[in-house]
């Protein structure tokens, strides 16, 4: 009962990024600039995954984020470097972003937001990406061999 009230309230889009737990990573790019905004972002599902973030981590790839579906708002505490937090809507549209978002800190609530992005910071400038762009997810598949 539940799942059928939650899925219906979104796009069908945004329900196969909740609902598909074979895809758990994505490249994330600003179909509005035609640029990358994150080439591998993992989808944080996990009470554990969603708390912890990119806290405490020391080596970050450049090109790596975090996606936490349902979710209105971040902390940074444990985060030992400043973060780009970009809050979508349910059609992938860009509702805010918050750049370089220092250490022990809490982002204000998005209204609306279906999801949030966590980059390093100076991705989102880098990617050109604003309020109001379009970004797209696509399955990011590492190669083994």
């Amino acid at each position: 009962m539940r799942f059928r009230r939650i899925r219906s309230s979104f796009t069908e889009d945004a329900s196969i990024l909740i609902f598909s737990p074979d895809r758990s990573l994505f490249r994330i790019l600003n179909a509005s600039k035609g640029s990358v905004l994150v080439r591998k972002a993992v989808l944080a599902t996990g009470f554990f995954t969603r708390f912890k973030g990119l806290s405490f981590n020391r080596d970050v790839q450049p090109d790596a984020g975090m996606i936490f579906p349902l979710c209105s708002s971040i902390h940074t505490f444990g985060m030992r470097f400043p973060i780009d937090v970009v809050f979508i809507d349910d059609s992938f549209r860009v509702l805010r972003v918050f750049e370089k978002l220092p250490p022990q800190r809490f982002s204000h609530p998005v209204r609306g937001s279906f999801c949030a992005i966590e980059l390093l910071g100076g991705a989102a400038r880098q990617s050109r990406t604003e309020i109001e762009d379009e970004l797209a997810f696509e399955p990011f598949y590492e190669e083994i061999f």
